[in-house]
């Protein structure tokens, strides 16, 4: 298949086959040929980016994460990714960190993978920032509530939501609801 039709689906497929069998350099391998032989596919450079961050590859996993943004302006995971990837750079971060974060939140207002990426950093931030600490864990219960009411709940976003009522000392038996419901 890879020989003779070139689809993004063959690549993601063959990508997850290693996945399942633990064999991450071989996924990032597929991807890499992928790329180099449909350059316009931003999913692909996506995934490739994400699975380069947890090999340790970060510039390379950086790179990858601008261009598919550069390209693919209205993909949230990209902006999520790249938000990650800067928060684990340091306190120097944390600042695009955010930006990038709440960037993919705009464009994934109701995703549950977005979502706790950003409140995970407005929630380490208000444990480090006493001045706005209240405000930002207020602002990620506001942000927590469409993925974890409905159709759409997060185990993610329960513990959040738990973490966050727990740090504003309020409401102690909805914080044991929401960590059984995690």
């Amino acid at each position: 298949a890879v020989e003779k039709a070139h689809i993004p689906e063959v690549f993601h497929q063959i990508a997850s086959f290693h996945l399942s069998k633990r064999a991450r350099v071989k996924a990032i391998t597929a991807l890499e040929l992928a790329v180099k032989l449909m350059p316009n596919e931003t999913r692909l450079k996506t995934r490739l980016g994400s699975l380069l961050l947890t090999q340790g590859r970060r510039p390379e996993a950086i790179e990858m994460l601008r261009t598919a943004m550069d390209e693919a302006p209205m993909l949230p995971d990209a902006y999520g990714l790249l938000g990650m990837a800067k928060r684990d750079e340091g306190p120097d971060a944390q600042a695009e960190a955010e930006t990038l974060l709440r960037e993919a939140v705009r464009l994934a207002p109701n995703d549950p993978v977005q979502i706790p990426r950003l409140v995970g950093l407005l929630l380490a931030q208000a444990r480090v920032d006493a001045e706005r600490a209240e405000s930002l864990r207020e602002e990620s219960l506001e942000l927590l509530e469409p993925i974890t009411r409905g159709d759409s709940k997060s185990s993610e976003g329960y513990l959040l939501k738990a973490s966050a009522l727990r740090e504003l000392g309020r409401d102690f038996e909805r914080c044991d609801w929401l960590l059984k419901q995690a």
